[in-house]
């Protein structure tokens, strides 16, 4: 894309919307690595020494 033909209000709104991506996209990779570890925890592949096997048989699921 050539940013150089664009008028500045439309630059200004992608820059924007850039920004919100990338954030966004920090906190979805976030929740997709609690998600495993939690996934990991709750079928026995990790534990930790504050585990507590019936709490984690408590989570709901994600309805998978």
């Amino acid at each position: 894309m050539n940013y150089d033909a664009l008028p500045q209000f439309v630059l200004a709104k992608l820059l924007s919307l850039d920004e919100g991506v990338e954030a966004l996209s920090v906190r979805a990779a976030a929740m997709e690595r609690d998600i495993e570890n939690r996934r990991a925890r709750r079928y026995g592949n990790l534990q930790r020494a504050d585990d507590n096997p019936r709490l984690l048989e408590a989570e709901p699921t994600d309805g998978a």
